[in-house]
């Protein structure tokens, strides 16, 4: 078929199309779909939240196998963390542990969660990274009472700014691979 042909049989599948009697869906059918629609562009926002907090929990469960706080894994055999310790200041260096061991968390909850259960969740966003950072800290006072709360409070915005900065950074590079892969 050239072109022309498959052109025209086009337009008279398209004039056929426009002239045809409107069909309705039954409305128990359509009732459904509304539903369905909903449900995937307005998820339910305790669930994207719960589903948020799995995400930093087992990112933050992973990431403590390289804190040498706990001695939980590896951590000790990283010299890297022990001269940043031994060197810098302990609030800069709280800061910064706080951002690297919690930013996995956001990054991995700026991957994971769509772009409807990021709508839906946006302006709360910033609180529940506020508040797991401050639920992260309470846990770690638990688990290490020995160390010094105040020196180690200092964690809390590190943790926050970690978050945030692997959440943003998610979506910024989700962005950048979708109008990669969408250039003809």
């Amino acid at each position: 078929m050239n072109d022309d042909a498959f052109e025209q049989e086009s337009r008279r599948e398209f004039s056929a199309f426009i002239a045809a009697t409107p069909v309705s869906p039954r409305p128990v059918l359509d009732q459904r779909i509304s539903q369905q629609v909903a449900a995937v562009l307005r998820p339910n926002k305790q669930r994207v939240l719960g589903k948020m907090m799995v995400i930093q929990t087992g990112a933050g469960a992973f990431t403590l196998l390289g804190c040498p706080q706990f001695g939980v894994g590896f951590g000790y055999e990283l010299a890297l963390l022990t001269e940043l310790h031994l060197h810098l200041w302990p609030w800069a260096f709280y800061v910064l542990c706080g951002g690297l061991f919690v930013c996995l968390g956001g990054l991995l909850c700026g991957l994971g969660l769509t772009r409807a259960e990021k709508r839906r969740i946006h302006p709360q966003a910033s609180v529940f990274f506020a508040s797991f950072a401050a639920l992260a800290y309470a846990a770690f006072m638990l688990l290490g009472p020995e160390r010094f709360w105040m020196g180690t409070l200092f964690w809390l915005p590190g943790a926050f700014a970690g978050n945030l900065l692997g959440y943003w950074a998610a979506a910024w590079l989700r962005a950048c691979w979708q109008k990669l892969l969408s250039i003809p």
